[in-house]
């Protein structure tokens, strides 16, 4: 049994911060989510799924930590592996089969099912390590601070040069476009995922002090606040940046 009084303070801020950026991203992609109700267009369910499940790299020590508020226990090892690990390659399979048709839509078809091959493999070799050891995937340091092993660190790195090259494409394709709306809606995803891939290698890379930590979860939120305005740019915001441009 664990509270939060067994728990160091860069324990708690890791685990505050952290389930805000998971539990906003969710909030965010499922409102994505819900406008293909209104306008019946698959788009908004990739992009929605996509933005749920880029988040999951973070699920484990987030909901790990939401699990020792509400049951003073983390999450054990199997669950917070699974749900930290298992749903970036549906972030990623949404993402591509929503950008590659319209970047390279005469090889769509096939980058896409190269892509759908390639994370059933990790899906089987994921689950085959985590019912055969739990190293080949990686570390719980202290309550909940993960350590990938190597397998999980390139296909992370993978996945995240995949989002961040057909992000800036996708980017750069509506950033050409002829009208305004849809330029400043390039120019969002565009930030968005800079400062996605920015946040994720920092969380990665640095040792993360407090003072760190608070920079590295609020550039991530500040991305999924992009993403958010990229897809779905409220009128209010749309009329204030047009107008600004045409001043």
């Amino acid at each position: 049994m664990i509270t939060l009084n067994d728990l160091s303070p860069i324990e708690i801020l890791h685990g505050t911060f952290t389930l805000i950026f998971i539990l906003f991203s969710i909030f965010l992609g499922i409102r994505i989510l819900l406008r293909y109700f209104q306008v019946k267009d698959i788009s908004f369910l990739l992009v929605g799924f996509t933005w749920i499940f880029m988040s999951s790299g973070w699920f484990g020590s987030g909901f790990s930590f939401l699990s020792i508020l509400l049951f003073k226990n983390p999450l054990d090892t199997f669950t917070y592996f699974f749900i930290g690990n298992a749903f970036i390659p549906i972030a990623i399979v949404c993402w591509v089969w929503f950008t590659i048709p319209m970047i390279l839509p005469r090889k769509s078809k096939i980058i896409i099912i190269i892509y759908i091959l390639i994370y059933i493999l990790f899906e089987i070799l994921l689950l085959g390590f985590l019912f055969t050891d739990y190293n080949l995937v990686g570390e719980i340091k202290g309550i909940f601070f993960f350590q990938p092993s190597i397998f999980i660190l390139i296909f992370q790195v993978f996945a995240i040069i995949t989002a961040l090259i057909t992000g800036i494409l996708f980017a750069k394709e509506s950033m050409l476009s002829e009208k305004e709306k849809v330029r400043w809606k390039g120019k969002l995803l565009l930030l968005a995922f800079i400062l996605f891939t920015v946040g994720a290698i920092m969380d990665a890379v640095f040792p993360l002090n407090p003072i760190l930590l608070v920079i590295v979860r609020s550039i991530l939120i500040a991305s999924a606040v992009s993403y958010y305005l990229g897809f779905i740019l409220p009128k209010w915001l749309e009329n204030l940046l047009i107008k600004e441009e045409e001043i």
